[in-house]
């Protein structure tokens, strides 16, 4: 995407899933809602960096990204409402 550009790191080559897991669920958790297009996402900016995943379910996340934050200045707040994946009809929603 060379309009915007980012890193990944896909959950088959970390070393631990179990601490892919444990940082998207710290974005769901403690980070901030903001729009990608039309698009709603979850963003956590850490070190000068800006981290989300694709918003699935938890159990089908498989990349984490992240791009340099263009935006340093603006005040982050932390967002306290829970973090809702769009599951299939017939299923209840994951709440991370």
């Amino acid at each position: 995407m060379p309009k915007h550009p980012h890193e990944y790191v896909l959950l088959q080559k970390c070393s631990s899933a179990d601490v892919f897991y444990r940082f998207a669920m710290t974005i769901r958790r403690l980070g901030y809602d903001e729009l990608f297009f039309s698009k709603k996402m979850r963003y956590l900016d850490v070190d000068g960096w800006r981290y989300w995943t694709m918003g699935d379910l938890l159990v089908t996340t498989w990349v984490l990204n992240r791009a340099q934050n263009q935006r340093p200045d603006i005040p982050v707040v932390l967002n306290n409402v829970t973090f809702v994946t769009n599951p299939p009809s017939d299923r209840a929603p994951h709440r991370v």
